[in-house]
């Protein structure tokens, strides 16, 4: 039913319309009840209701199939219907729960009123109101009466005001007002629960709201996956279906923090039935929306073994398809603790990781695996086999890489062991700097093995880097990160000696800065963090990183070393990980600032969903002017209209921290760019406000077409008021005299010779200490 109840009950207000009573008694009765009614008079009510008592019981139903309290509420009579809740609680006369003909309660027409009247919503709930309550919370809060709100959240099941907020949500249709859902979320209604409710119901449009609203999906889903069969069939509002989990997956919910946190949890059948339904959910997801994300089971096993939660780690890897388990991402990171208890649980065989490892010639993952203490003989006999029949250098190659990281090469001919072992003998005996020239070499040359043995008998990679910072091919140094040396470590080391130029040359070959950075905040190191930005890099993924692991601290910490949070933002929307972008608004990223990148990169996202975090686009107008982006400023001005381009202006020249030429330099930019400064000046004027008119002027908002038409209208009073706030009366005058406009002439000669009398009576009442306002 629309909300307008003044419009679809013709009207809903009505004074009581009964059938034609049989007497001249009755009608004079109902006259009086029709007066008592309008003019909110309970003394007269109260002797009607002595005199006939069916005047206000339930059975006496009136048009619309409304009771007296009904038609007190939606008359305005409010102290009859509060008095009336009362009498009727007093004499156990249920009025306050009773429906009309379109399924209104009393309660519900109080939400609807136009004024927040709390007090009347108040006695109606103390008088035992309850029926209609969710629809009534969701009317107030879409009319923002923020107390009658606050009373019915208050007086409501938790579950029951968490729907409300689903609804609110689910039936705005634009996304255009997101106010509403934010006063039930700031006066304590649950949005996880709200966005649990959403998925059972398959409302997208509320699910993705509530998720940009900070509403934690993960929690949604671990609740979803987890509820046992016989709770489900107990609670059908908590019915945990796969359409449910689909729902909050589709809208951008975590599901990657959900699977590390059952994974977390004490083993059960329970928890490992959730974490099989999440990541095949997830999967069927993936594939009905051609998503390419990478895999979300995989990221949380990645995250758990990453903080050495290996025990957390094997329960998630036992539901989980052996290709997925990331098994080259830990060898390249070095984490041999996760590879051996994987192969240990029988999970996974790391011969074929450790094959890949070789023949792209990384030494340093090769390394990893072989230190797991995993069988090696084996591979290396078939692999030198196949090189033999087919005569593959290229496998060749890798068999040496191998030895060289410490495989069995007993199965092999002794020849190849006995050739890796007099090259490390002899490189023993290199001096330092004949160390650095082959290291130099073997780097140029793509020779990992060589690069790998050089650098464990203590070549100089700094003297390495130095030599290839400044080549366009990078291939030499991805050479040495693949030999062995930590990268981000690397990348520390050279930062602290100050060399820059081998930093950045190391970023461009293989961006590590994400994780030295990452690495220098969670060891303190903040001070030396802070040389990274934004000389290596501009911090934004290290800020998505921080979204995605839900680290509040590393987040802040890089916002306050100036990361790239707007862009970091943006980019989690674009790639519909809505709930990490919620957590980077809530830790404070400009929103406004990412609207503005949005428009200026054309980004694919629905510009709505910034709205709803809280994007205004007159603040967005600024920040695109701010940056000089013309094209981007226009876009925002076309899509906020005259409003945005009017606040934007109302904000710059309230905002005393920017400079008065930077101020006017902007002011020109939106003149141009068509604001309606005239409708601006106006309301100004109406309103008597003169130093905001006048601050307006200073700044150079043009006012002579203004003061022309206000000629033109023969509205002198006007004319005088703005221009003895500034106004530009020369240009006017001129103009008008042009164009042979001479009554409108004559009416600002008129305002003008006005003002200067008013300004001269001003001086004298200053002069005589008896200064007033303008």
């Amino acid at each position: 039913m629309p909300h307008d109840i003044n419009v679809t009950r013709n009207p809903p207000c009505a004074i009581p319309a009964p059938e034609l009573p049989a007497s001249q008694a009755e009608r004079n009765d109902r006259n009086r009840l029709t007066h008592a009614l309008r003019a909110d008079d309970w003394p007269m009510f109260e002797a009607l209701m002595a005199d006939d008592d069916t005047v206000w019981t339930v059975e006496d139903r009136h048009e619309n199939g409304q009771n007296c309290l009904h038609i007190a509420i939606t008359s305005g009579s409010y102290s009859i219907a509060s008095n009336l809740a009362q009498f009727a609680n007093e004499f156990d006369v249920d009025l306050i729960n009773v429906e009309d003909q379109f399924g209104y309660t009393p309660i519900m027409y109080a939400a609807e009123s136009p004024i927040d009247n709390p007090e009347l919503v108040d006695t109606l709930i103390k008088n035992g109101a309850h029926a209609g309550l969710p629809r009534a919370v969701k009317s107030a809060a879409e009319r923002g009466h923020t107390e009658i709100t606050r009373r019915l959240v208050a007086s409501m099941p938790r579950e029951e005001a968490s729907k409300a907020l689903a609804e609110v949500l689910q039936h705005d249709e634009n996304q255009s007002d997101p106010n509403a859902a934010k006063l039930l979320i700031s006066l304590g209604v649950d949005a996880t629960v709200a966005l649990e409710y959403a998925g059972t119901k398959y409302w997208l449009d509320a699910a993705k709201a509530l998720v940009l609203l900070g509403a934690k999906g993960s929690d949604a889903l671990v609740l979803m996956a987890t509820q046992s069969p016989a709770a489900r069939s107990a609670t059908v509002a908590r019915s945990v279906t796969t359409s449910g989990r689909r729902a909050l997956i589709q809208t951008g919910s975590d599901v990657t923090t959900a699977l590390t946190t059952l994974a977390k949890r004490p083993k059960s059948e329970l928890n490992s039935l959730g974490l099989s339904r999440l990541i095949a959910t997830d999967e069927l997801v993936s594939k009905q929306t051609g998503d390419t994300k990478p895999s979300s089971a995989t990221a949380a096993l990645l995250r758990l073994a990453d903080s050495g939660d290996i025990a957390a780690m094997l329960v998630l890897a036992e539901q989980m398809d052996s290709g997925q388990l990331g098994c080259d991402e830990l060898a390249k990171s070095g984490n041999v603790d996760a590879l051996r208890a994987l192969a240990s649980a029988g999970l996974v065989t790391l011969q074929r990781t450790l094959e890949r490892a070789a023949h792209t010639r990384n030494f340093a993952a090769a390394k990893t695996l072989i230190n797991t203490g995993m069988s090696t003989s084996t591979l290396l006999h078939d692999m030198w086999s196949n090189s033999q029949r087919r005569k593959d250098p290229d496998r060749f190659e890798a068999i040496k890489l191998l030895i060289a990281a410490g495989a069995d090469a007993s199965a092999l001919p002794n020849g190849l062991s006995a050739e890796i072992e007099l090259r490390k003998e002899k490189i023993s005996d290199l001096s330092p700097t004949e160390k650095n020239v082959a290291l130099l070499s073997a780097a140029i040359n793509g020779d990992t093995t060589e690069a790998a043995m050089l650098l464990e008998r203590e070549a100089d990679i700094a003297d390495a880097l130095k030599q290839l910072s400044g080549a366009d091919d990078l291939n030499g140094i991805r050479t040495l990160i693949k030999a062995g040396k930590a990268a981000p470590a690397t990348l520390i080391d050279r930062v602290l000696a100050g060399d820059m130029d081998g930093a950045r040359a190391l970023t461009r070959a293989l961006d590590v800065s994400t994780e030295a950075l990452i690495h220098l905040i969670k060891n303190g190191e903040s001070a030396l963090a802070r040389r990274f930005i934004p000389d290596l890099t501009n911090g934004r993924e290290a800020l998505v990183e921080a979204a995605q692991r839900n680290d509040g601290h590393l987040a802040r910490t890089l916002i306050d070393l100036g990361a790239d949070g707007p862009g970091a933002l943006l980019s989690l929307l674009e790639t519909k990980y809505r709930e990490e972008a919620a957590r980077l608004a809530a830790w404070g990223v400009n929103i406004h600032k990412t609207m503005a990148l949005a428009v200026s990169n054309d980004s694919v996202i629905d510009e709505r969903d910034l709205i709803t975090m809280g994007a205004d686009l007159s603040i967005a107008l600024m920040h695109a002017i701010e940056a000089d982006d013309s094209q981007a400023a226009e876009k925002l001005l076309r899509a906020g209209g005259v409003p945005a381009g009017q606040k934007a202006l109302l904000a710059l020249a309230a905002d005393d921290t920017v400079p008065a030429a930077v101020k006017r330099a902007r002011v020109a930019t939106l003149v141009g760019m068509q604001v309606d400064t005239d409708g601006l000046l106006e309301q100004f004027i109406s309103d008597k406000k003169i130093p905001q008119l006048q601050a307006l002027i200073d700044l150079g908002v043009p006012t002579d077409r203004l003061l022309m038409e206000l000629g033109k209208q023969g509205n002198r009073i006007d004319a005088r008021t703005l221009i003895m706030a500034g106004a530009d009366i020369a240009t006017a005058m001129a103009t008008l005299l042009h164009d042979r406009e001479q009554n409108a002439v004559t009416v600002l000669g008129v305002a003008l010779a006005g003002a200067r009398e008013e300004i001269i009576a001003e001086q004298r009442r200053d002069a005589t200490g008896t200064s007033i306002q303008t």
